[in-house]
């Protein structure tokens, strides 16, 4: 940063106040990594020990040479979700902008913050990674990524992350973070995610590969389904296995997963390309041609009214 001329050191500025002003905590970084041990310990920040002005005076006094690192999760009340492989996911952040979501540009494409009041949204850090044999190599963001075991594909970041914002530069790539969206005024402003639910939804909007954002979300829709149904949801988990199992027989399967089942889509025959999944672990089952999920009714009522068993 120490580079920066004084056009370049006000907008700066300007960033880290307006900030501030959405309520946002943000920390010094080497590169990508935070300058200061504990940052993530909300009570540092509540005891003010940590504080953005503490930030903007460590960013000052090293005349500029800090990147700075908005921190997600409950301090910030925002998530970001950062894309590593866009191509694969089919990203398109263009229906989450419309509704308000925030995006900056990243070495690797757009990413995208949103905001939620939710605890239970403010917690959901996570990362969907595929090892190399399970992806097209051809959409690989980046040569090198070729060469690595496992690929990181998308990751939330929730409680105890932070994410390197605009106006830092890439340790690596030398390339700048900018903001594509007006920062708002007001947080109230930014697009409200009050569910999981809705991050889900969000997220199907916003990718083309549907099949990787259920598989991101399956956990917690099986915990979801075991924690509404108790010891009974096992019983049910028995009984619709056994459906299941049934049901395949019936269903022009495309290919086994293991995780999931690819099916041309008994609704929209021929469907060549498969646009129909089942889940294993949560029996939740994808139309992709509308969005639609079905949840285990869905597999009754197919077995009911469409066949005779």
């Amino acid at each position: 940063m120490s580079g920066f001329n004084e056009d370049i050191k006000n907008e700066y500025l300007s960033l880290l106040e307006k900030y501030d002003q959405l309520g946002w905590k943000f920390i010094p970084l080497e590169g990508k990594r935070p300058f200061w041990k504990g940052w993530d310990d909300p009570e540092k920040w509540y005891s003010g020990e940590y504080s953005n002005e503490e930030t903007i005076n460590e960013i000052v006094t090293s005349r500029f040479k800090f990147n700075v690192g908005i921190v997600t999760g409950s301090l910030s009340k925002i998530l970001r979700i950062d894309v590593d492989q866009p191509k694969i996911l089919g990203w398109n952040p263009e229906p989450a902008i419309k509704k308000g979501g925030l995006a900056h540009t990243t070495s690797r494409g757009v990413a995208l913050v949103v905001r939620s009041e939710n605890p239970e949204v403010l917690a959901f850090s996570k990362k969907l990674v595929k090892r190399k044999e399970e992806i097209d190599q051809s959409l690989l963001f980046y040569p090198e990524d070729a060469g690595k075991e496992t690929v990181t594909i998308l990751e939330i970041l929730g409680d105890g992350r932070q994410f390197v914002a605009p106006p830092s530069i890439h340790p690596d790539k030398r390339t700048r973070y900018e903001w594509l969206t007006p920062l708002p005024n007001s947080p109230d402003q930014i697009l409200t995610i009050n569910s999981i639910e809705e991050l889900y939804s969000l997220l199907l909007e916003c990718c083309a590969n549907k099949e990787l954002i259920n598989e991101l979300f399956e956990d917690y829709f099986k915990e979801k389904s075991r924690a509404d149904t108790g010891e009974e949801g096992k019983k049910a988990d028995d009984l619709l296995e056994k459906w299941l199992e049934i049901l395949l027989k019936h269903l022009d399967v495309a290919d086994d997963k293991g995780n999931y089942i690819s099916i041309h889509c008994p609704f929209h025959p021929p469907d060549e390309k498969p646009s129909f999944a089942i889940y294993r672990n949560t029996y939740l089952a994808v139309d992709f041609h509308y969005r639609v999920n079905f949840n285990e009714n869905f597999i009754s009522i197919l077995l009911d009214e469409c066949w005779e068993i």
